[in-house]
């Protein structure tokens, strides 16, 4: 839950993750495309290796944005702070991540 003032803030995400267990590792790999009110947008990538059952850290940083996001320099960790055993739909993931890290404007 982003405050005020904070990037996330008053965004809403569209995201795309593609998640593999192979022996005792998981893996992440997803993007995050994310839309403020005005319509401006940025894109976050995600990236994470570690043992099943412990949930990150893994990274993420910007690659893309437009309007007021374009040129934004971000990066940062994150890690799995919601993960429930099973999703209601068979297709689906249900789950929420904790970033941290830093972003500038260009």
């Amino acid at each position: 839950m982003a405050k005020e003032g904070e990037l996330l803030y008053g965004t809403s995400a569209r995201v795309v993750d593609y998640s593999t267990n192979v022996g005792k590792e998981q893996t992440d790999d997803a993007s995050s495309l994310f839309t403020d009110s005005d319509g401006d947008q940025f894109l976050f990538m995600y990236s994470g290796r570690y043992p099943i059952g412990m949930p990150g850290p893994g990274t993420w940083k910007a690659v893309a944005g437009t309007g007021k996001y374009e040129g934004m320099e971000a990066s940062g960790t994150y890690v799995h702070v919601n993960q429930p055993a099973k999703s209601a739909r068979t297709d689906w993931y249900n789950g929420c991540d904790r970033d941290s890290g830093h972003w500038k404007l260009k």
